[in-house]
This record gives structure tokens, sequence and C-alpha cells, in this order.
């Protein structure tokens, strides 16, 4: 478990979970009395076709990176109108490629295995695995949000590492397609 750097606490929540949510920024006001920044950071993945996934595991794929994101904003949102101010409030995308971190291996598996997705999955799982070990270090991630809450006219939208910074370079340049056909071959699941 990384210790945070000096100035910084430590407060455990589930984004799942509104009470948790309300003890934690009960918590963070109580001791900060304000609110300036949210980072809404929470999210998994569920490794295997949309057919061999449970509605279960896709619901609660979506439990954690879009209603957990809602459930937090909602929770603080107050605070920050109550002191007329929180970035503005602003919405501001940090994209990180591949990072250092452990969500490949903290990844849901879909609950069913089809034969006919083995090959395919095996090979994306590969590429991504092969990604993982020559990602960039999550600290980028960090310095990327400390240059944006600095910054007087933050961007909409701030790539972070190689992977992110090529990505929406040909996201932006290439035929929709092309940039399709690019990601199927790099994840080897043919065109």
């Amino acid at each position: 478990m990384p210790i945070c750097p000096p100035g910084v606490e430590k407060v455990t929540l589930d984004v799942r979970d509104e009470a948790s949510i309300g003890t934690a920024v009960s918590e963070i006001l109580s001791h900060t009395k304000r609110i300036d920044v949210l980072v809404n950071n929470a999210g998994g993945t569920l490794v295997g076709a949309i057919e061999e996934a449970d509605v279960s595991q896709a619901q609660a794929l979506f439990d954690v990176n879009f209603f957990g994101a809602v459930r937090i904003t909602h929770a603080v949102l107050p605070a920050m109108r109550a002191q007329r101010s929180g970035m503005g409030i602003r919405s501001i995308v940090i994209e990180p490629g591949f990072m250092k971190t452990r969500i490949d291996k903290n990844s849901a598996v879909a609950a069913r295995k089809i034969q006919d997705y083995a090959e395919g999955n095996a090979r994306a799982g590969a590429y991504a695995k092969s990604a993982m070990e020559k990602a960039d270090d999550p600290s980028m991630v960090a310095k990327t949000l400390v240059v944006v809450l600095k910054a007087a006219h933050p961007r909409l939208r701030y790539p972070v590492g190689k992977s992110a910074a090529m990505l929406g370079k040909l996201r932006r340049f290439m035929p929709e397609s092309l940039f399709d056909r690019g990601l199927r071959t790099a994840f080897h699941l043919g065109a």
C-alpha cells in the first residue's frame, strides 16, 4: 500500500455504497471545512466477450464506473455550491493510456466461457499483458492532475502517457474505419 505524501490524508470509501460516500464526505468536511476538487477515478474492467458476461456483471461494472461517479458527484456538489467554489465547477478528462497498475489482475472475468471467443480472448489478453509490462508509471497521472489544478484555463482533455497521446492523435486524424481496424490489429483480433 503506497504511503501518502505529506499533507495528504487517505479516506476510504466505496463508490457503490451511498452510506460509505456520505461518511467519507462528512469526514473530509469535518477536517477541512471545504471540498475544492473531486477526482472520479474509481473503475474496473470485465474481461471477455459481451455474450460471455452475465447481465449482473455488466450492471456491477456500470455501478462502479458510471453510477459511482454519479453518487460521489452528488455527494460533493452541495458543499461546493454552498462554498461557491470548486474549480468553477468544471469537468476535465484525464485520459491515461496503459499504466502500471493492477487493473489487469483485478479485473472481473466473464461468467461463461464460449469456445468461439476463446482464441480472440487469448490474443487480446496477451496484448494487454504485454502492454501492461511496458506501461507508464501511474505517477504521470498524478503529476498531470497537479498541472490541471494549477492551470488558469485548463483544457477539456489531457492524454497521459505514450499510448494515450498516440491514440488521441490517431483518433483525431484517421478515418474511423482505419482507426477501428488498427485497434483490432493491435489487440490481435483480426480485421
